[in-house]
C-alpha cells in the first residue's frame, strides 16, 4: 500500500491516473482520512495511520514493485501528486523507501531473466551434445572426398 498526497488533482487527472493503475492490476483511490484510519485500526497497516492528514490517495496491488514504478513515474510527470510513504506487510515505508522499491525488478522482469537463463543453458547443452556428431560428420565427409 502506498500513500500519495494529491493537492489540486482534478477529477479528469484522477480518472486518468486510476486507469493507468488499472492497466497493471493496481488500485488508486482518494480516501476520506477518518474512514481510512478506522479501516486500518488493528491491521498490519496500522503503522501508517499518521500519514492520513490532508488530501491523501491510496494505491495498492499484489505487485508492489510495478505499482511503485508507475507511482514514481506519475509523480515525476505530475506536480499535483507526491509520494509520502506506505507499507509492505508490517514495515512502514518513507518516500525514499518507495523510490528504492521502484528501482527493483518487477515479477515479470525476473521471470523473463530466469527464462532467458534457462533458455541459454539449454541451447549450450544442445550445442555440446551435438558437437561430437558434427565432428563425426565432418570426418566422414572428408574421408568420402578422399575416396
Amino acid at each position: 500500500i502506498f500513500l500519495v498526497r494529491n493537492s489540486g488533482l482534478s477529477v479528469l487527472d484522477s480518472r486518468s491516473i486510476r486507469l493507468q493503475f488499472k492497466k497493471i492490476d493496481s488500485k488508486f483511490m482518494v480516501t476520506k482520512n477518518s474512514l481510512a484510519k478506522i479501516a486500518l485500526n488493528n491491521t498490519k497497516f496500522s503503522n501508517i495511520q499518521e500519514f492520513f492528514n490532508g488530501p491523501i490517495a491510496v494505491t495498492y496491488s499484489d505487485d508492489p514493485v510495478s505499482t511503485s514504478k508507475l507511482l514514481i513515474k506519475l509523480c515525476s510527470d505530475n506536480d499535483k501528486i507526491e509520494v509520502i510513504g506506505g507499507a509492505i506487510l508490517d514495515k512502514q515505508l518513507n518516500k525514499d523507501d518507495v523510490i528504492a522499491l521502484s528501482k527493483m525488478l518487477t515479477q515479470n522482469e525476473i521471470r523473463a531473466k530466469i527464462a532467458g537463463l534457462v533458455n541459454a543453458a539449454a541451447s549450450k547443452i544442445a550445442r555440446v551434445l551435438n558437437e561430437p556428431s558434427a565432428k563425426l560428420a565432418r570426418v566422414m565427409k572428408s574421408y568420402a572426398e578422399k575416396q
